[in-house]
């Protein structure tokens, strides 16, 4: 037995200490040796401590009853830490969780310590009102921390995790593969909660390739003009920004045509917007449409109709995070339209250069030399790039499918064969001064007159090949039989003059 004096007293209240170092079982040994001795001492040696000695002792038995928990909570996190077999999620999931539960219990002791005490502890303290008030300072002190525990608890259990808001490939679980909704020869188009982009001059066919694309929800086994829609979309809206109500109804009956039905059962509509002139009323009504029908799908054209600048950077901003925000939040695939550039194929205005940036799949409408109209993907994500081609058919009244034009440089055709006989005259007409009796009053040398239809040609047919050997074929097919232009005078100084065409004699 120890002997009891002292010295004895002071020898052991010096070895009360709490160490760092080593793994949880040599932590949770230390404590209860230190357990051990304390109650030891406060058993043993209760006539000999001051009443410093005891609350030092109390408090450092409430010291290790932290201490315990904090080893526990440690020793639980490693061992989430060191699971492989726990999904990333998972991880912050249970450390989260983890955490949360030693604030709770950190919390609930320190209410239990502040209103429980020695029972030697309390027997010394009832004697002397100086320790009541120490105690009374001591409980509000803890009533304080508490307070701030729970706060600080509230906190981080409201805080967002980091990774909340994203997709983190390996800490969120693994998202459905997006399925194509629209194919074109076989390959993927766009997918679900996707946009993508067709970019077509005016009178180009968009709208008979809209028409096209509802076919084909009506009926899959429809022509198709080279699209085709997947068997999950099993309703479509076409919302129309440019043409009258007119043409919307001539529109929907081609559609019909095209799937061979006679209604469309709200399964691919045609939503005529021209009517509706306030941009936010466009888009509002858009909504509407949407929220009655529930489509997979739906094709826009034109998005350049939902803005008053298409070269604002924060219109374009607005509204492709409005176009993105409804593939998202309704579940439904975007196919819209634009259009390019004079004499490019590159989408018009600060939209079209962030539609083709951003959107998963583009799609070129260009027209050739034969009346034949090519569909060329420019841009694809993880799918390949064809092309297909279409004609108006005079028979049916509709667009058809035909062969694609051999690939190379397109042949461009001769200037007097691209051009109407009107669009001559009226050239011609603009480039000469005439008396009552239609006799031509000047005459152009080869040079000035070669800029002049050059200039014309520019400004009024822009898509027509004006280069200079272009030109020079062009005056001289003009000469022909005298029937455009006569030749008066011999090199160098011949002159080129206007002949009008009668045509009411012509008639006659």
């Amino acid at each position: 037995m120890i002997k009891k004096d002292r010295l004895s007293v002071e020898h052991h209240l010096t070895r009360l200490s709490l160490k760092q170092q080593g793994q949880l079982r040599m932590k949770m040994d230390a404590i209860n040796k230190q357990r051990q001795r304390t109650l030891m001492l406060l058993t043993d040696y209760k006539d000999e401590l001051t009443p410093e000695q005891f609350q030092l002792l109390n408090e450092h038995l409430k010291a290790m009853e932290l201490r315990e928990l904090l080893c526990s909570t440690d020793e639980t996190l490693k061992e989430i830490r060191n699971n492989e077999s726990l999904a990333p999620k998972d991880r912050i999931r249970l450390i989260k969780e983890t955490r949360d539960e030693h604030q709770i219990k950190l919390k609930t002791l320190q209410v239990n310590q502040s209103i429980s005490t020695d029972t030697a502890f309390d027997s010394l303290l009832m004697d002397s009102i100086i320790q009541r008030e120490n105690t009374e300072q001591v409980e509000s002190k803890t009533g304080a921390k508490q307070a701030q525990v729970e706060v600080k608890t509230e906190q981080e259990q409201n805080k967002p995790l980091w990774s909340d808001g994203v997709h983190i490939p390996g800490i969120h679980p693994r998202r459905p593969e997006s399925q194509p909704r629209v194919y074109i020869e076989n390959q993927s188009f766009i997918t679900a909660q996707n946009i993508s982009i067709m970019i077509a001059s005016p009178g180009t066919g968009k709208s008979s390739l809209c028409e096209s694309i509802l076919s084909n929800v009506l009926n899959n086994d429809c022509k198709h003009l080279g699209f085709y829609v997947d068997s999950e979309v099993e309703r479509a809206v076409f919302f129309d920004c440019e043409r009258d109500a007119s043409l919307i109804d001539r529109s929907n009956d081609r559609m019909l045509k095209r799937a061979g039905v006679d209604e469309h059962h709200n399964k691919a509509i045609i939503v005529g917007l021209r009517e509706v002139f306030a941009v936010s009323d466009k888009m509002q009504k858009i909504v509407d449409v949407i929220e009655f029908i529930k489509p997979q799908l739906i094709l826009l054209d034109g998005v350049a109709d939902l803005m008053s600048n298409t070269n604002s950077e924060d219109e374009t901003n607005a509204v492709y995070n409005w176009m993105n925000q409804l593939c998202i939040k309704y579940e439904i695939a975007i196919i819209t339209t634009l259009h390019p550039n004079k004499n490019t194929e590159t989408a018009r205005g600060w939209i079209g250069s962030e539609m083709l940036r951003r959107c998963e799949g583009v799609a070129s409408v260009r027209e050739n030399v034969d009346e034949v109209r090519t569909i060329k993907i420019t841009k694809a994500r993880d799918s390949g790039k064809p092309q297909v081609s279409f004609m108006w058919c005079k028979d049916t009244g509709t667009m058809i499918s035909c062969d694609s034009p051999k690939t190379g440089v397109t042949k461009q055709p001769k200037i007097i064969d691209a051009l109407t006989i009107y669009q001559l005259e009226q050239m011609k007409a603009g480039m000469c001064w005439m008396d009552e009796d239609k006799t031509i009053k000047k005459g152009w040398k080869f040079g000035e007159f070669e800029t002049a239809v050059k200039q014309y040609l520019k400004e009024e047919h822009p898509g027509i090949n004006a280069g200079t050997n272009h030109i020079g074929k062009f005056i001289k097919d003009m000469c022909l039989d005298n029937k455009h232009l006569l030749k008066d005078g011999k090199t160098p100084n011949t002159k080129y003059i206007i002949q009008m065409i009668d045509f009411e004699n012509e008639n006659q």
